[in-house]
């Protein structure tokens, strides 16, 4: 344990590790404190991390191993994206919907510029302190000229309901394209409240996808034959919904917007993203506070369960 920092108290405990609410003796600042097992996982999951250095990713102070156990401290937040949806009302106002997403976004384009791949973008592992979205959580994360001894990514232990259709097709020479959809499927989340796509398994979470991208065929997703395990099933014919129907209360500017991610193929850059005229007026210096959630207490997307 570093000399720098004091356990305050636990906050949780998995099957991996403990993570802990600390303080910095000198500054008095409260920090997080993650503990677990060392292994080359989780080497690899702090040294991507500490690589990071902006306002939308938490940021590792630092680390230690000792006697087999690596203690990671770092930013501490207050609680993450999935339980701020969980308990807020909806609808949400349209203007902290565009700036949590731009906030997100501007964390993916710095993780992206480091060459590192999350792979495990979701609600869950994006944090909000302080009217501050933070991404956290590198397990899953990989440095882009790290691939395997195949010259291949695994496509294990990732959150299925935010995979890409590609990973769930078995693709293994995949890139940041992934980290794509998965904010897509969490900007959709942000509309409605709920998540987009919740298959029970890969090959439920492919046929949910297509009941709204419409089926994976060689005219909406060229080369689709050519994905390993695209094989696995085989498709009635879906025509794709309408977003504009499907997110009945969404304006025009989230719609377009949300079409630009969700996309088969060819979906943009996070940069790329951030230049899209969804932004045009976006406030970077906002942050959001309970002002900012609405009065109303109904979710009319409870429809979708």
């Amino acid at each position: 344990m570093s000399d720098l920092y004091k356990i305050n108290k636990k906050i949780s405990q998995g099957a991996f590790g403990t993570v802990y609410e600390g303080i910095n003796v000198k500054t008095g600042e409260i920090v997080a404190i993650k503990q677990l097992f060392c292994n080359k996982k989780v080497l690899r999951e702090v040294h991507l991390h500490e690589k990071m250095n902006h306002k939308n990713v938490i940021k590792v102070y630092q680390y230690q191993v000792l006697d087999q156990q690596c203690s990671i401290y770092m930013e501490y937040c207050q609680y993450d994206l999935h339980q701020f949806i969980q308990s807020t009302l909806y609808p949400l106002d349209a203007e902290v919907i565009r700036n949590i997403a731009y906030q997100i976004l501007c964390g993916i384009e710095h993780i992206h510029s480091r060459q590192v791949v999350h792979r495990d973008l979701k609600p869950s592992n994006i944090m909000l302190h302080e009217g501050i979205i933070k991404i956290g959580d590198f397990g899953s994360a990989e440095h882009l000229s790290k691939l395997d001894q195949n010259g291949q990514y695994s496509t294990e232990g990732f959150s299925k309901w935010y995979m890409a259709p590609e990973m769930l097709f078995g693709k293994r020479d995949y890139g940041t394209e992934v980290d794509i959809w998965s904010f897509g499927c969490i900007y959709a989340e942000l509309l409605t409240g709920l998540p987009l796509f919740t298959g029970k398994g890969e090959i439920d979470q492919i046929i949910h996808i297509g009941n709204v991208l419409g089926s994976p065929t060689e005219d909406n997703w060229p080369k689709v034959k050519e994905l390993p395990d695209q094989g696995k099933i085989n498709f009635q014919h879906v025509r794709p919904k309408s977003f504009f129907e499907y997110f009945d209360l969404a304006d025009d500017d989230q719609i377009n917007f949300l079409q630009a991610t969700l996309k088969y193929q060819d979906r943009p850059t996070a940069s790329e993203l951030l230049k899209h005229k969804y932004f045009n007026k976006i406030n970077e210096n906002f942050k959001i506070n309970a002002e900012c959630l609405p009065k109303e207490q109904y979710n009319p997307y409870y429809k979708y369960i």
